[in-house]
């Protein structure tokens, strides 16, 4: 009884954090509100804690948070959660609740899983302090910035910049139970635009029009024979341009991507598109190129035994405390950066709910309790995995 009791106050902790997290917009690439609220939530946890000596709390450059428990050597376990949003609004976005569930843009991705990143740090925080504790690796809780679309794993990178060379694995806590995926979906995104000297639809009719020439270079970008290795993709999500009905289009852009889970299929999609773009050369406009962001698959390279270990002992833990078999379909996230490197690495989901990047976005509330429960056993288990 005393146990449901202690598991019911903190249930009702995570959702206090949860409603105070949902109403700080976070768009990515302006994070700074709720980057500044995690920080102080971790300052004052430390203190409360009375553990001001055992770790230190930082608020990057980046804009990332983290909290660093220093370990027995210097090599790190990094455990993150992303602060951005997908959605544009600057302005707090609606939230409400009934018995069961919470709603709110961005509640399940990634806000719910920063809850249960940021308790699981209070856990090993209070163990350090009541049992003097000492962690066999430094342990890294990171609230990062810029996963979420033009954000370009910024948060990520930088985390890599600092700790790529001593981290002994990355794990990030993102979207729903029971996923566990150590596969990445690299992705090229770009902005392709085109411009013509325009004119006026009857007058000047004959001239070239941006929008009908970024037509073609869309039909010859669709045309792209796609490599059968691996599910490769190619979208392009948005046009714009033009003045007028009676204006002969001056300029025109689209925003196109593609995407594997190969390092080898993207390495074919990035010679096709090439090829694509120097015929679209001899259009008569000018044509140019705009790099908006590139997330890397998983390392050719990498050892593969070992990332596979990896995902199967996180795996183990998602099967015990959920009772469900792990998923491993492949996704893009944070964790992309490090897999490129050959860094055994999981997008691991510590919540139940759906409609992801939606605004009827939704959690359920009690699934809160299980997820920290396996956010704490995945750490666990991997302070138990001997240092290589």
């Amino acid at each position: 009884m005393e146990e449901d009791l202690n598991l019911q106050e903190q249930q009702t902790e995570q959702l206090s954090l949860l409603r105070e997290l949902c109403e700080i917009p976070a768009p990515s690439l302006h994070e700074e509100a709720r980057s500044r609220f995690v920080y102080d939530w971790l300052e004052t946890m430390v203190k409360d804690e009375g553990a001001e000596a055992l770790c230190r709390v930082r608020l990057e450059p980046s804009g990332n948070v983290s909290l660093l428990i220093p370990g027995k050597t210097d090599r790190v376990r990094i455990f993150s959660a992303h602060l951005d949003t997908v959605f544009p609004d600057t302005e707090p976005m609606e939230l409400r609740e009934d018995d069961a569930k919470l709603y709110c843009p961005g509640v399940g991705d990634d806000s719910a899983n920063l809850v249960n990143l940021l308790f699981a740090a209070r856990h090993f925080i209070r163990r350090c302090v009541s049992e003097q504790w000492v962690p066999p690796v430094s342990l890294l809780f990171a609230a990062s910035v810029g996963e979420e679309g033009f954000g370009n794993l910024r948060g990520s990178r930088a985390l890599y910049e600092t700790y790529g060379e001593r981290t002994l694995s990355f794990t990030t806590f993102d979207l729903y139970i029971p996923q566990c995926t150590g596969t990445s979906v690299g992705s090229y995104r770009c902005r392709i635009s085109v411009r013509t000297k325009g004119g006026h639809s009857y007058h000047d009719f004959g001239s070239p029009n941006a929008i009908e020439l970024l037509c073609r270079i869309v039909e010859m970008l669709y045309g792209i024979e796609l490599p059968a290795a691996a599910k490769t993709t190619c979208n392009v999500g948005k046009i714009s341009g033009g003045t007028s009905v009676n204006t002969i289009a001056a300029e025109a852009s689209c925003l196109y991507e593609y995407r594997s889970e190969s390092g080898s299929c993207m390495e074919i999609m990035r010679q096709r598109f090439e090829d694509v773009m120097k015929k679209a050369q001899d259009l008569p406009g000018e044509v140019s190129v705009e790099v908006l962001g590139i997330r890397p698959a998983n390392a050719a390279d990498g050892d593969r035994e070992a990332l596979q270990r990896f995902v199967a002992r996180n795996g183990a833990c998602v099967k015990e405390v959920t009772g469900e078999e792990p998923s491993n379909e492949p996704i893009s996230s944070d964790a992309n950066i490090f897999l490129a490197d050959g860094i055994p690495s999981v997008t691991l989901g510590t919540i139940r709910g759906g409609g992801a990047h939606t605004r009827g976005e939704w959690i359920e509330k009690d699934s809160l309790t299980a997820g920290l429960a396996l956010a704490i056993q995945v750490v666990e288990a991997q302070c138990e995995e001997k240092e290589k």
